[in-house]
């Protein structure tokens, strides 16, 4: 009977404990959200250079989040964080959860601060709005500068973004650079908007880093013990408010070299190198109509012998999509790519030219 009888008040006290725990997960999670997007879209060659094959292509841009916000009792302010996967991709590789944005902070008064695996403020400018609809080959990593175009996204990384003061926001962060190289990362971004107009800047310096340019089949073309990359961006946009809205970027992009030089950058202190969009779109009720086009102008080397004439892209895009309610689009876009010659193995690049036809549906939860 004793022994029961302890058992009894045993069994009670796991359950009071259990219970307890219950209810305060279940109060943890009261401010979780499950978002994502369910995206895919199939894309035919209806234009590729010649020995080329029409391939059909299916990009599965899906991906799903956790996020949420929580205030304790004896801590303010309140935390802030999320979980988000990769998207899909062909075979699933890139999917896995905490790809993109995954971090945890602080929500102020004044603005937020987060620390985990973020974009930069001065590539969200990039990124958004004029890499959209399918300008990114040109105007986002692409580049001929060896040294390549900007860190995106990236991990050790402390964010903080302000609060709106009247229609202007900034937001500054900084981090660990690259893996070879102790360095330091520094981002900022400024933004203003009054009336339709809205105005963006930003800036990154991501110190210095080894530089070592591959061809496909991995053999080096151009080295450098020392890389010190960077670029700015300049933005507008602006909404007439009948339904007409337009943007207009340019970014310049900039490597200096030092130390012991290789291959294609024996002799060479710097390569600079100016990409622009421009974007116009018309909503009405149920249909969206937007044109896009983006170019790169030729890299301009300083010292060396590298030769850097014809080596711009050009982006032209369109696109015709259809509301099926406010978080599901069905969609058809033409996107037209002509680069130009490959400055590092000497060649045309030819085989990047081509003109892609696509159909997609996006659904947002």
């Amino acid at each position: 009977m004793e022994k029961m009888f302890k058992r009894t008040l045993l069994g009670a006290a796991v359950a009071s404990i259990a219970m307890a725990g219950s209810a305060t997960a279940a109060s943890l999670t009261d401010n979780v959200d499950l978002y994502g997007q369910a995206a895919v879209s199939v894309w035919y060659g209806v234009d590729v250079p010649e020995g080329s094959d029409n391939d059909l292509n299916i990009e599965n841009e899906s991906r799903i989040g956790l996020r949420g916000t929580q205030e304790f009792k004896n801590f303010d302010p309140a935390i802030i964080w999320q979980i988000e996967s990769g998207n899909v991709g062909d075979d699933g590789s890139d999917g896995k959860l905490g790809a993109r944005d995954t971090f945890i902070g602080m929500q102020f008064d004044a603005g937020k601060f987060r620390f985990g695996r973020l974009t930069t403020p001065a590539y969200d400018i990039v990124d958004w709005p004029y890499t959209n609809p399918g300008l990114g080959n040109v105007f986002d990593w692409n580049t001929d500068i060896a040294g390549g175009a900007h860190i995106d996204r990236t991990g050790d990384h402390f964010r903080w973004d302000s609060k709106n003061y009247n229609g202007f926001t900034y937001a500054l962060s900084t981090g660990a650079g690259t893996k070879d190289v102790g360095n330091m990362f520094y981002s900022a971004a400024v933004h203003y908007t009054t009336g339709g107009l809205t105005l963006h800047a930003g800036y990154q310096d991501e110190g210095e880093a080894a530089v070592d340019k591959k061809d496909a089949d991995k053999n080096s073309l151009a080295k450098a013990e020392i890389g010190e990359r960077s670029f700015y961006i300049l933005g507008a946009e602006y909404n007439f408010g009948n339904g007409f809205h337009i943007t207009a970027a340019v970014k310049e992009m900039q490597s200096k070299y030092s130390g012991k030089r290789e291959l294609a950058l024996v002799d060479v202190s710097k390569q600079e190198q100016r990409a622009y969009s421009v974007t116009a779109q018309y909503d009405t009720a149920e249909w969206q109509y937007k044109l896009g086009y983006a170019m790169t102008n030729d890299l301009k080397t300083t010292g060396g012998a590298i030769n850097d004439d014809d080596t711009g892209d050009t982006a032209v895009t369109a696109r015709v999509l259809y509301k099926l309610d406010p978080s599901a689009v069905i969609y058809a876009d033409i996107r037209s790519y002509d680069m130009g010659r490959d400055t590092y193995e000497d060649k045309s690049d030819k085989a990047a030219d081509r003109t892609n036809f696509g159909i997609g549906v996006e659904y947002y939860f």
